[in-house]
């Protein structure tokens, strides 16, 4: 079996703040996972939501988002729900 740990650290989604609480929380993580030592260091990151109209997961649009997570020392996996294109 495999084993691992798991931190969460809460962002907003949706709205005017999420994509400044999307970056704030990403950069936090990286400030953290860099000051760790070794075996606490992160080795990815996960930013993620359920789905939602286009509108509710537009924060994840963002274009300082997309340089923060293009900067990023540690791999970025990008877990949003969508809505059904027709």
């Amino acid at each position: 079996s495999i084993q691992m740990d798991v931190v969460l650290i809460p962002a907003v989604v949706q709205g005017d703040a999420a994509p400044a609480s999307l970056r704030n929380a990403l950069l936090a993580a990286i400030k953290y996972s860099m000051e760790a030592s070794e075996e606490l260091k992160y080795d990815v990151i996960v930013l993620t939501r359920g789905g939602g109209s286009l509108e509710d997961l537009w924060a994840f649009n963002d274009e300082a988002l997309a340089g923060e997570i293009y900067n990023c020392p540690i791999p970025v996996i990008s877990a949003v729900g969508h809505q059904v294109d027709f």
